[in-house]
């Protein structure tokens, strides 16, 4: 279906009613059955990618809007929601864990938080601007949307070993391959059973506890 055709079918009442009586986050599945009214997610790869993405252009083109009235829309394909930005002389740096700095300062950002260029502020900006681009609706294949799907299912079905995996490497919710080798890399100099004078079995097991965290994220994003 045409984006625009599309568009004109997604109920914008019922999807911002229900962001606003949200009390904790969704999964998006949850607010494709609210936008398009449907009971059954459909099984076909692409048209799922396009539902998807008009869902997502949706969400980031109301940003603005719930900024106005001194909300953050935080956007994630299972933990979308609500919350209120800090108060002035408050930090507003947002983490993607889902909580605000809030540390005390004269402007919009403390000390820690004033660099503007952060990776992963660029990341979000990345994505937001990705789906704002209506262009980018017709922009995959059937093949692509379907590698694209089968990243997302498994990571859904995988949440649980993620978050285990994301502590032990001490990553933020919002990492990326980057952010994954830099980490990886500073806790092997510290926890490769080579690097020190003498062996020991806790430190062998907790390298490789890392060691296997590291693998499992890594294959994970190679799927997404």
């Amino acid at each position: 279906m045409d984006f625009t055709d599309r568009q004109k079918k997604l109920n914008m009442e019922a999807l911002e009613e229900f962001l606003s009586r949200l009390h904790k986050p969704c999964y998006e599945t949850e607010l494709m059955r609210i936008a398009y009214g449907m009971e059954n997610i459909p099984s076909d790869a692409l048209e799922l990618y396009q539902l998807h993405f008009l869902l997502f252009h949706t969400l980031y083109s109301m940003q603005k809007k719930y900024a106005s009235k001194g909300l953050y829309l935080h956007i994630h394909f299972m933990r979308t929601f609500l919350l209120p930005y800090p108060e002035s002389g408050y930090c507003r740096h947002y983490d993607p864990e889902g909580y605000f700095c809030r540390s005390e300062t004269t402007g919009s950002y403390c000390d820690f938080h004033s660099k503007p260029e952060e990776e992963k502020a660029l990341d979000d900006v990345s994505a937001r601007y990705f789906y704002l681009d209506s262009d980018n609706y017709h922009a995959v294949t059937g093949e692509q949307a379907e590698s694209f799907i089968s990243g997302a299912w498994e990571l859904m079905n995988s949440w649980d070993k993620v978050e285990e995996a994301r502590s032990i490497l001490g990553l933020p919710q919002g990492f990326d391959a980057k952010m994954l080798r830099n980490k990886f890399k500073k806790l092997a100099k510290i926890h490769h059973p080579d690097t020190g004078s003498e062996l020991t079995l806790d430190k062998e097991d907790e390298f490789i506890k890392i060691n296997n965290a590291y693998c499992f994220l890594k294959n994970l994003q190679s799927l997404a």
